[in-house]
């Protein structure tokens, strides 16, 4: 096979595989964005995801909106400013289609890791070996 037939038929293949995503593009999250969700108190919001290359994306989040234009790879982000505890909110992206996260709530988020000390109730294990501060 000639080199320049080779390149041809990787393009043709790559624009039948590609194809299909651009013609079903819409709006996706990270799987960590949910209903339910906590975000952290008193920090910025980072909220980010992917669309269609090149189309613009609006985030709205206790009554501040933010537009930015996903990029040639279709990532986008946006920041929103810090705020205290509180909801329940409604996070709502725009873009080629519309997700709407319900029941949003702003607070603090502990990250708990380890194994047996996991097992751990927090009221301690009874009356001789409770937990101090």
């Amino acid at each position: 096979m000639k080199p320049c037939l080779n390149k041809r038929v990787l393009l043709l293949l790559l624009f039948i595989c590609i194809a299909p995503l651009a013609a079903n593009a819409e709006v996706v999250l990270p799987k960590f964005f949910t209903d339910d969700m906590v975000l952290q108190r008193n920090m910025p919001v980072h909220i980010w995801g992917w669309d269609s290359a090149g189309e613009n994306v609006s985030v709205e989040f206790r009554g501040e909106t933010k537009s930015t234009t996903a990029d040639e790879l279709g990532c986008w982000d946006v920041y929103f400013s810090s705020g205290a505890a509180g909801g329940p909110f409604t996070l709502t992206v725009r873009g080629s289609s519309t997700v709407e996260l319900n029941d949003v709530l702003v607070g603090d988020v502990w990250v708990a890791s380890g194994q047996s000390n996991m097992e751990m109730p927090l009221a301690g294990f009874g009356p001789e070996a409770p937990i101090k501060d």
